[in-house]
């Protein structure tokens, strides 16, 4: 899985020096990270996966491994908003939030994963709000957030994650790295959940 991740970096990479920002989007970070992915075979991916755990949801990828493994993937892709507006940044590490919960609620799946792919600010504010890119340069380390600290969080952050409640979250952030565009600069990171389901 290191190769894949990167070559997924790569493939990142060369796609934020090569386009303006303006036309990447999640779909094609998801991209960027399939291909390498597709080297076990396309058939075993699945995207727009429907949970099975929680109707009318839908998980980003599903990999259907060939020793029978499942592994349940989102992706969140944070960029500025074109008109210049400053990010709902509450609002949407409250929808990060929520997909973690999303993946944990997925009983079935032996590995779970979150592609976080973060400008300058977002990047910044994951970082003073869930530690989520502390220590950047280390690509591994193990980041515990606790209900405690979720619960303090804003009424903006709750209402985001519901339906789902606060509970405390071990993610063990497996891939990091900084990707340099001469304009903003990104972050892209991979974490495997590591705490119980809700």
């Amino acid at each position: 899985m290191n190769n894949h991740l990167e070559a997924f970096f790569a493939n990142l990479d060369n796609r934020f020096n090569h386009s303006p920002v303006s036309e990447i989007s999640e779909d094609c970070i998801r991209y960027d990270f399939f291909v390498p992915v597709s080297s076990i075979g396309t058939h075993h991916i699945i995207l727009e996966y429907p949970h099975p755990d929680k109707s009318n949801k839908e998980i980003d990828c599903v990999i259907k491994h060939p020793n029978n493994e499942i592994e349940a993937i989102e992706f969140k892709f944070f960029r500025a908003i074109p008109s210049g507006r400053n990010n709902p940044q509450t609002q949407l590490m409250g929808q990060l939030v929520k997909d973690v919960y999303k993946l944990l609620a997925f009983k079935t799946a032996a590995i779970r994963k979150i592609v976080v792919v973060a400008n300058d600010k977002m990047t910044c504010y994951l970082n003073n709000q869930l530690k989520l890119f502390e220590n950047e340069k280390q690509s591994y380390r193990i980041i515990n957030i606790s209900k405690s600290e979720l619960d303090r969080m804003s009424e903006t952050f709750q209402k985001n994650i519901h339906p789902y409640n606060n509970i405390d979250i071990c993610l063990e952030r497996i891939f990091c790295k900084e990707i340099r565009t001469g304009r903003d600069n990104y972050m892209a990171a991979v974490f495997v959940i590591r705490a119980e389901g809700v």
